[in-house]
């Protein structure tokens, strides 16, 4: 009976490193493990390096790294000074929701990667998704997912 209850905690443990494993390579994990950071980022830059100011105009646009400013433990990069300015005037307005992690993902528990070119504007708000089918189920029912997102966010 030892033999069995050893070789099953074995399997178990092996199964549940291989699940975190792989959570962590494909940079999902669960947000009550509180391993997420603040703002999603690769390689310490928010959005893929889009001007977070440019999703509020209507024409996404690229940053440079020659206008940069750090905010909640991230690189934001902004395509032109007055854009800087005006990020660093009122940074909460322009941060996306959840740390622009996939809002769909969060609303489920967990922080998982956003495409920065897939998004949304709702009550003056920016909500980043991982796919164009996951912003068409958001836009189905926001209050629902954002108050789902809520509760798991907070």
């Amino acid at each position: 009976m030892k033999k069995i209850m050893t070789i099953a905690l074995i399997t178990i443990g092996t199964l549940v490193a291989l699940v975190l494993s792989f959570m962590a390579y494909n940079r999902i994990m669960p947000i009550s493990l509180g391993m997420h950071k603040p703002v999603f980022q690769v390689n310490n830059v928010a959005l893929g390096g889009y001007d977070v100011t440019t999703y509020f105009k209507g024409a996404l646009e690229k940053g440079e790294p020659a206008y940069s400013t750090e905010a909640h433990e991230v690189t934001w990069y902004f395509s032109s000074q007055a854009n800087k300015n005006e990020f660093m005037g009122n940074p909460e307005k322009y941060i996306p929701q959840f740390g622009g992690y996939c809002t769909k993902a969060v609303s489920t528990g967990f922080a998982a990667p956003a495409d920065p070119t897939v998004y949304t504007l709702y009550n003056d708000q920016l909500y980043i998704f991982s796919d164009a089918a996951v912003k068409q189920a958001f836009l189905e029912n926001p209050a629902g997912i954002i108050s789902a997102c809520d509760s798991q966010w907070n």
